[in-house]
């Protein structure tokens, strides 16, 4: 939500266009921005479908052992170490 104060701020600095105008560039930003979108969600099946959907593991920050642990297991191993300590 955009605060009063934002509104207040906007309107005193610039000056209004036309309606046409505006639903005009709406119209093209929201078009580009289904284009980002769609081809952002291409590259992340794309990597997923070359096998680098771990990203850690295929840059070498992780090692295999640490690979071959399921994440659920991680995360249980982090809750009991915080209870313990």
């Amino acid at each position: 939500m955009i605060h009063k104060w934002w509104h207040r701020f906007v309107r005193k600095r610039t000056k209004p266009i036309p309606e046409d105008t505006a639903v005009l560039w709406k119209r093209r930003l929201s078009i580009a921005y289904g284009l980002f979108a769609w081809n952002a969600f291409g590259l992340v099946i794309y990597s997923v479908y070359q096998g680098k959907a771990d990203w850690a593991h295929y840059h070498g920050i992780k090692t295999d052992e640490e690979h071959s642990v399921p994440p659920g297991i991680i995360v249980l191993r982090f809750f009991i170490n915080c209870i313990v300590l």
